[in-house]
């Protein structure tokens, strides 16, 4: 290659050469005294010559590119060949340095430690001031009523405080991991530039060697130094996602059968509990043997002490929970059998804490019943005994509730409920504690329009004022999740038992 580079930059100067002095021999000479043929030649060799002189000059440029390329790569496979033989020279110097990475990350797995448990113990502190502020907003007529602003406000001050010095102390594990390692690693450095000197001293490393090392040094310190820093940062998401994994890890319902029953339409709504065994907690059983059965179109009050068990049994019927034994049937067919979808779909449900979404008084209405038109809603209303208080709002149907439906009474806001479930028209009815929270004139309202809507459907109906319920064809008093008395208003009444008890109190 450099022969070939030094012939084409000499015919290159040659050419160069050649041009001027053909230009002179054609002025020189006269354009008179000479023939045509003669300039014509000597035009023709000043472009031959340029055009040589420019091939050359191209033709060296490429060969004089080629030649430093090479020379590049001489020069980087002899530093390559070198930093091989890096370990040879510093073997000491390379143990130095692999014992301070060590340090640095045995240091990463103790401060990354910490900092997930004091990361925790932030999420959970705010967790406990959420939750406060929650419940002081929740509960602010109460705290004013009686006179508990300065409690609260003192309470939510000291949640503060304990997030304020967890998140201190938190943000402190987070940011001190980078300047450690960095200080260890200044320290690695020292130590290296130390024996490395003396080495030099001795003839035993060069300065280039030692030169080389702490490039090396810089380019895998670097790296630990922000996995380090990362890793520990990662400790505060870890900790946020701990509730959230755990949410994830809790048992799932079991999964509906592939083949799921359905009941026979039209759906005649008898109920049967059959030696049903069940408990919230393996091992503590807290119904241990709940049997009975409810005729079609009947309606069955469920009365008792709080804690009896009577929601559990609502819970067990809609399948919320499942039984540990025994079995519950629908018509015959066994509930387990049937896809939750479809056997919910048979119930319409009233609670005693009602439920109301943002939007218009149509549109909660129409929520069991999407698509249901202007003229369905209004005579489910007018069914539920609401459509009397709707016209008188602002804004009648069109009214728009807030997500708490502060703008309307309790006892409104049940008979909406139960204008959904008059709209939704089920085959079967659950009400629970329905008009506990109402005053008299507005729980016969809704004893009205549940009269109305209880007509031929089997109802479930749990109850603590046993007025409510005197008319029931099945009543059935629990104990400790358990049937002790069945039968109706009359006969429960002549048996003196613990149900005809909790009548004297409330009637005596």
């Amino acid at each position: 290659m450099k022969p070939l580079t030094v012939a084409l930059m000499a015919a290159d100067v040659v050419g160069a050469l050649l041009v001027p002095t053909l230009a002179a021999r054609l002025l020189n000479g006269g354009t008179a005294a000479m023939s045509f043929h003669t300039m014509t030649v000597t035009a023709l060799q000043m472009l031959a010559a340029s055009l040589v002189s420019g091939c050359c000059a191209i033709g060296a440029g490429y060969c004089c590119s080629v030649l430093a390329a090479r020379v590049s790569k001489d020069m980087r496979d002899a530093i390559y060949v070198k930093s091989l033989d890096l370990s040879v020279y510093s073997w000491l110097l390379t143990l130095v340095f692999l014992v301070f990475v060590c340090i640095n990350l045995g240091i990463t797995k103790i401060v990354a430690g910490k900092n997930l448990e004091v990361a925790a113990a932030r999420q959970e502190a705010v967790g406990h001031l959420t939750g406060a502020v929650e419940e002081c907003y929740q509960g602010r007529d109460v705290i004013k009523a009686s006179n508990r602003e300065e409690g609260s406000a003192t309470r939510i001050e000291g949640l503060t405080e304990d997030v304020r010095a967890v998140a201190q102390k938190a943000d402190f594990l987070t940011n001190c991991i980078n300047p450690i390692i960095r200080m260890f690693n200044r320290f690695s450095q020292t130590i290296v530039a130390l024996l490395g000197g003396g080495m030099m001293l001795q003839g035993t490393m060069s300065i280039g060697v030692l030169q080389a090392f702490f490039q090396y040094m810089n380019q895998v310190g670097e790296p630990i130094t922000e996995a380090s820093f990362m890793i520990n940062s990662m400790q505060s998401a870890l900790a946020s996602a701990e509730r959230t994994f755990a949410m994830l890890d809790e048992p799932e319902e079991t999964p509906d059968p592939a083949h799921p029953n359905v009941v026979e339409e039209p759906v005649r709504g008898r109920v049967e509990f059959s030696h049903v065994r069940f408990g919230y907690v393996p091992g503590k059983p807290l119904m241990k043997d709940v049997d009975f059965v409810a005729e079609p179109g009947r309606k069955v009050a469920i009365v008792g002490t709080t804690g009896a068990g009577k929601t559990t049994l609502i819970n067990l019927l809609m399948r919320f929970y499942d039984v540990d034994a025994g079995y519950i049937t629908l018509d015959g067919v066994d509930t387990r059998t049937m896809s939750r979808h479809g056997l919910r779909r048979e119930f319409g449900m009233v609670l005693q804490d009602t439920w109301l979404f943002g939007g218009t008084v149509a549109e909660n209405i129409a929520y069991g019943k999407p698509g249901a038109t202007r003229e369905q809603i209004i005579a489910a209303a007018k069914a539920a005994h609401a459509d009397f208080f709707i016209r008188t709002l602002p804004k009648g149907y069109d009214t728009v509730l807030d997500n708490e439906a502060n703008n309307l009474s309790v006892g409104q806001r049940q008979l909406l409920t139960i204008a959904r479930v008059f709209l939704a028209d089920p085959a079967m009815l659950i009400f629970d504690e329905a008009t506990s929270s109402v005053d008299t004139r507005t729980e016969q309202a809704i004893a009205n329009a549940m009269n109305a809507l209880m007509a031929d459907r089997t109802s479930f109906v749990i109850a603590h004022r046993l007025s409510t319920i005197r008319d029931a064809d099945l009543i059935l008093y629990m104990e400790h999740g358990d049937i002790v008395e069945h039968g109706t208003h009359e006969r429960l009444l002549e048996q003196a038992g613990a149900y005809a008890k909790l009548y004297d109190s409330q009637f005596a």
